[in-house]
């Protein structure tokens, strides 16, 4: 399949050109497993925080770019329930309005340890769309930030 229009290479948007060249890489696909580990994370934060989650808490923190179905965080929980580390409580009513009258499950979390060790061991990663920041979701604390005073690179007189 071509490009209709007679510009060249930058004639279409980059979904366009990937569906016309089937060998260029589609880098929403190839990011995918990146939102789910940073919604894994999410999860897990959350409920070392608060105690329970849903997966109303991972979309409010994990961002997705345009072009990326939100249904792929439903991958989030699966592997960490098959880890023992959280369980399902059982669904709940969902509260966004896109979701209006869905249930989603409430999880809990089973073993701190494993929570805490999975964490370390799967680290964030960064995004070519964050310019390199690992800075990835907007992490919901029940605590303010910590507020650094003064500067820690004062000159030595």
């Amino acid at each position: 399949m071509k490009c209709n229009t007679k510009r060249g290479p930058r004639c279409c948007d980059g979904r366009k050109r990937e569906r016309h060249n089937p060998r260029a890489p589609n880098l929403v696909e190839a990011r995918r497993d990146l939102y789910i580990l940073r919604g894994r994370r999410a999860l897990l934060l959350d409920l070392l925080a608060n105690g329970t989650a849903t997966a109303d808490d991972v979309s409010d923190v994990v961002p997705l770019p345009k072009g990326v179905d939100p249904r792929c965080l439903s991958a989030v929980p699966g592997a960490l329930a098959g880890l023992d580390i959280i369980r399902s409580l059982g669904p709940v009513p969902s509260v966004r309005p896109e979701r209006r009258g869905a249930r989603v499950a409430l999880w809990v979390l089973v073993d701190r340890e494993k929570a805490l060790r999975w964490l370390r061991d799967n680290r964030d990663l960064p995004d070519p769309g964050d310019n390199g920041g690992t800075a990835a979701f907007k992490r919901r604390s029940t605590r303010p930030a910590p507020q650094h005073v003064g500067n820690t690179n004062q000159e030595k007189g």
